[in-house]
């Protein structure tokens, strides 16, 4: 049984992280939004009936993805009767973007983290603090005592040092 619960939890971990993208590569094959949440819902559960043969070392969106793909194409083969359809060079070129962007996506973020911690520690924790609790500059400001328009030109300092470290490391690593 405990087994089961670790299972749950990854999968539940993997799909958390994953299911937009997944979701949003469906809706870019599958303009119709109903069909689009119909078989993604097809897909988690595919996802789940088969995640015992999923490889950890892997990647579990480039194997989501794969599986949506098949999903995808089994639709559009099954309603070109009556309907208008992409080809299915069209729909394979449209995924190979999306894994593409997904990939670039995963390199900018491996990419962040590196900078981060590289950063210094108080312009980082401000940084953190505004974009991830939702707190405003001004609340921000009058909880560390400092001005207004000294935490907003902080922040924008640190942002743009964050930026240009960032693009500096994938242009080193040829993302």
């Amino acid at each position: 049984m405990n087994d089961l619960n670790e299972k749950t939890r990854r999968f539940v971990a993997l799909m958390g992280a994953h299911d937009r993208r997944l979701f949003g590569l469906i809706l870019s094959l599958v303009p119709n939004f109903a069909d689009a949440e119909e078989l993604a819902q097809q897909v988690r559960l595919r996802l789940w009936e088969q995640f015992d043969q999923y490889d950890v070392d892997k990647d579990f969106g480039a194997w989501s993805r794969t599986i949506a793909h098949y999903f995808v194409m089994a639709h559009h083969k099954k309603i070109s009767v009556s309907r208008r359809h992409f080809s299915d060079a069209i729909l394979d070129a449209i995924a190979e973007e999306v894994s593409l962007a997904s990939e670039r996506d995963s390199d900018r973020k491996w990419a962040m983290q590196e900078c981060l911690g590289k950063m210094d520690q108080s312009k980082r924790k401000l940084l953190v603090r505004y974009y991830s609790t939702g707190e405003t500059l001004k609340d921000i400001a009058s909880q560390i005592g400092r001005s207004f328009d000294a935490v907003r030109h902080s922040v924008l300092r640190s942002r743009t040092a964050l930026a240009d470290c960032i693009e500096r490391v994938l242009r080193r690593e040829g993302a």
